[in-house]
């Protein structure tokens, strides 16, 4: 039996696991031929280095520094066994807890049996009467989305105290710290959009520096009409740093126990509750994202000193038509609305579904129905949406050649053997003219039926409207606005009821990190008074080379994609113009 022809190569190891610590600190370099240009920085890099740096917080000592988890009766044996007392010198020294704890932290005594001198100290340093232990535990819980429930399992599985009774009032601590970070970050977010935006400027723009183009998305924590909670952000679409976030709660567990007493003492005691409820909306859910919106755009020349005069948003949004009609910069201030790209995708694909949906049982003019094999299939659907926003992304900038590839789709897709309809092909794609180019002959396998074409093209002449497209020529989606709302939930997970603190501490701490990287926390346990320590300063800059590193791959990847299509058009065009003597 011969044997056989097949190859099997050793399996590539995925390249994010080589994120070793001397691998991360620069980016490397890329080598086509002459070409040592450096790779292209990923959206995490560029917003992770462009951040100021922080203190040396990793200047302490390890050895001396930081908590550890030890087994009491551990320490209590060495001392036992190891130490003298320093008043009678006896080698007779013990360690007891005192039952009364403040959460994790404990209040232990040394004590000598033989002259009974005591020493008593806590387990953790206290700021603010708030001991760092207890702190540090609220909030890395939090960060895992994790509250008081899941932090008394975790406590119990690990023989340790339970947490502080004063859970609520460690969050509410931890939100001040987080509000006032918060404030100052996105302070400075606005001042650098500012500066990559004067950078950017053609020399025909005249437009103010501060009018910046923004990306506007809102996320609800529950699916329908009937979320309590809703969380909208402003993002700036040249440096992808959160420029605004407003959460909007029509729920506050106080104004619930107050209904339950009498009417009169409940007025009474509205008036006062008014100045701190957590309601700040109501209304119904879909209008939390609109409300939110037209809050942030009028309160941006105020607090950061900048105008949103360009907004990216998906077309069936109703948050624009609200700041629209609000004027938050004047009735001489336009904003102009831009079309996120994915969005414009998806209404290839849904358009032609409901389209089957409507045309199901309905034969065509060749006497067939729309769907069925080699016809209008949803996987189909699937890839003209996908071509489609290909044709949109791949033209940026350049709204004949996106109007053009779009129609390319549909005329790829009606050329067949004996009338092939090529001319608006590109060649990078287009295999009938790579075939054409090399001489080579071309099957056609992949073709509509002429009648699906038809019922299609209206769809089509829709999609490759002027209007639509132009508002599409930046090339923009809503994806980092995506990314955040993520972010949020794995803080705050939607399938767990929480109050409207801990929707507010989940999305400040979700803006930190996703415009600074991990290290932002760093001066959230600075305001909160507390040293962050060497072993928090190392494991969170290591998450965050880590983040940086994968990124970059992925980054590099896509562009390198798009120079290999680059390429080839430039290899078309030198085919096509051809140096010959006696031409020129």
């Amino acid at each position: 039996m011969p044997r056989s022809s097949k190859v099997f190569k050793k399996v590539r190891k995925c390249q994010a696991s080589r994120c070793s610590k001397d691998n991360l600190k620069t980016s490397p370099i890329i080598t086509n031929g002459n070409d040592t240009s450096t790779k292209k920085a990923s959206a995490s890099r560029r917003k992770i280095d462009s951040c100021q740096s922080l203190d040396d917080c990793g200047s302490d000592t390890q050895a001396t520094s930081g908590f550890r988890l030890i087994d009491l009766k551990i320490l209590s044996d060495i001392i036992s066994s190891a130490c003298v007392c320093a008043d009678c010198g006896a080698k007779s020294l013990r360690l007891y807890d005192e039952e009364n704890r403040i959460g994790i932290v404990c209040m232990l005594h040394l004590t000598c049996e033989s002259c009974h001198s005591d020493t008593a100290f806590r387990t953790s340093a206290s700021s603010n009467r708030i001991y760092e232990a207890n702190m540090r535990l609220i909030y890395g819980m939090r960060c895992l989305g994790i509250g008081r429930e899941g932090t008394r399992l975790f406590c119990g599985i690990m023989n340790m105290p339970q947490p502080s009774a004063r859970y609520t009032t460690g969050n509410k601590t931890l939100l001040s710290a987080l509000q006032e970070e918060v404030e100052e970050n996105l302070k400075s977010s606005a001042k650098e959009a500012v500066k990559m935006n004067s950078e950017l400027k053609t020399e025909a723009d005249n437009t103010p520096d501060t009018d910046l183009c923004v990306s506007c998305d809102g996320t609800w924590m529950k699916r329908g009409h009937t979320s309590l909670y809703g969380v909208s952000s402003v993002i700036s679409v040249d440096t992808g740093k959160i420029l605004d976030v407003q959460v909007m709660s029509k729920y506050c567990y106080s104004c619930v126990l107050g209904k339950r007493a009498g009417e009169v003492e409940e007025n009474k005691w509205q008036v006062e509750h008014k100045k701190v409820c957590c309601r700040n909306y109501s209304g119904s859910s879909g209008g939390m994202e609109p409300a939110a919106m037209k809050l942030m755009f009028h309160r941006s020349v105020e607090k950061y000193g900048v105008r949103y005069t360009k907004y990216l948003g998906d077309g069936d949004s109703s948050s624009f038509k609200t700041v629209l009609e609000s004027e938050p910069y004047g009735p001489h201030c336009a904003i102009e609305k831009l079309e996120c790209v994915g969005h414009v995708q998806k209404r290839m694909g849904g358009r032609l579904l409901k389209l089957k949906r409507e045309l199901k049982g309905r034969k065509l003019e060749d006497g067939k129905l729309l769907g069925g094999p080699n016809r209008l299939t949803d996987k189909e659907i699937h890839s003209l949406q996908v071509y489609y926003g290909k044709a949109i992304r791949d033209n940026s900038g350049n709204l004949n050649n996106m109007q053009k590839a779009v129609w390319s789709i549909y005329f790829h897709k009606l050329s067949t053997d004996d009338k092939p309809v090529h001319n608006l092909c590109d060649i990078s794609w287009c295999k009938f003219k790579q075939a054409e180019r090399d001489g080579m002959n071309y099957s056609h396998k992949h073709s509509l039926p002429v009648a699906v074409l038809s019922a299609i093209k209206p769809t089509f002449r829709c999609l490759a409207e002027p209007d639509l497209l132009r508002k599409c020529v930046h090339g923009k989606t809503q994806n980092p606005n995506e990314s955040y709302n993520s972010l949020i939930w794995k803080r705050c997970p939607k399938t767990t009821f929480v109050s409207t603190i801990i929707v507010e501490i989940a999305a400040y701490d979700a803006c930190l990190v996703f415009n600074n990287g991990n290290l932002g926390r760093i001066k959230t346990l600075q305001r909160l008074g507390f040293h962050p320590g060497a072993f928090t300063y190392s494991i969170l800059k290591d998450i965050d080379d880590k983040r940086v590193a994968a990124a970059d791959i992925t980054a590099n990847k896509i562009e390198q994609q798009v120079n290999q299509r680059r390429q080839a058009k430039k290899r078309l065009l030198a085919d096509e113009e051809e140096y010959a003597y006696g031409l020129h």
